[in-house]
Protein backbone atom coordinates (compact mmCIF):
# COMPACT_ATOMS: atom_id res chain seq x y z
CA UNK A 1 0.00 0.00 0.00
CA UNK A 2 1.07 3.71 -0.50
CA UNK A 3 0.85 6.78 0.26
CA UNK A 4 -0.83 7.56 -3.00
CA UNK A 5 -3.55 4.90 -2.27
CA UNK A 6 -4.05 6.42 1.00
CA UNK A 7 -4.45 10.04 -0.49
CA UNK A 8 -6.75 8.75 -2.94
CA UNK A 9 -9.33 7.44 -0.77
CA UNK A 10 -9.49 10.40 1.19
CA UNK A 11 -10.07 12.47 -1.79
CA UNK A 12 -12.72 10.09 -3.05
CA UNK A 13 -14.11 10.47 0.34
CA UNK A 14 -14.14 14.23 0.65
CA UNK A 15 -15.80 13.87 -3.42
CA UNK A 16 -18.77 11.65 -2.10
CA UNK A 17 -19.22 13.99 0.89
CA UNK A 18 -17.95 11.56 3.84
CA UNK A 19 -16.34 8.19 4.94
CA UNK A 20 -19.82 6.63 5.10
CA UNK A 21 -21.18 7.72 1.99
CA UNK A 22 -17.04 6.43 0.26
CA UNK A 23 -17.96 3.11 2.17
CA UNK A 24 -21.64 2.93 0.79
CA UNK A 25 -20.47 3.78 -2.62
CA UNK A 26 -17.71 0.99 -2.96
CA UNK A 27 -19.24 -1.54 -1.10
CA UNK A 28 -17.35 -1.86 1.85
CA UNK A 29 -17.73 -1.18 5.70
CA UNK A 30 -17.33 2.22 7.43
CA UNK A 31 -15.06 -0.14 9.97
CA UNK A 32 -12.78 -1.77 7.04
CA UNK A 33 -12.38 1.56 5.30
CA UNK A 34 -10.99 3.11 8.51
CA UNK A 35 -8.80 -0.05 8.60
CA UNK A 36 -7.76 0.95 5.11
CA UNK A 37 -7.11 4.23 5.71
CA UNK A 38 -4.74 4.20 8.72
CA UNK A 39 -2.84 2.53 6.28
CA UNK A 40 -2.82 -0.97 8.60
CA UNK A 41 -4.16 -3.27 6.00
CA UNK A 42 -3.55 -3.30 2.14
CA UNK A 43 -5.75 -1.63 0.00
CA UNK A 44 -7.84 -4.00 -2.12
CA UNK A 45 -7.30 -3.24 -5.48
CA UNK A 46 -10.83 -3.06 -6.74
CA UNK A 47 -11.27 -0.83 -4.10
CA UNK A 48 -8.46 1.60 -4.88
CA UNK A 49 -10.16 1.38 -8.51
CA UNK A 50 -13.26 2.59 -7.46
CA UNK A 51 -11.88 5.17 -5.47
CA UNK A 52 -9.48 6.21 -8.09
CA UNK A 53 -12.85 6.57 -10.76
CA UNK A 54 -14.44 8.71 -8.12
CA UNK A 55 -11.06 11.07 -8.23
CA UNK A 56 -10.48 10.96 -11.50
CA UNK A 57 -14.09 11.73 -12.38
CA UNK A 58 -14.01 14.58 -9.97
CA UNK A 59 -17.97 14.94 -10.64
CA UNK A 60 -19.72 13.68 -6.87
CA UNK A 61 -20.63 9.94 -6.04
CA UNK A 62 -22.15 8.23 -8.88
CA UNK A 63 -24.76 7.25 -6.51
CA UNK A 64 -25.32 10.84 -5.47
CA UNK A 65 -27.85 13.31 -6.84
CA UNK A 66 -25.86 16.30 -8.40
Amino acid sequence: MTNVQILTLRRAAQICGGLGELAMELGVSGDQLWVWLQGDRPIPPEVFRGAADIVLNDSGCPSKPH
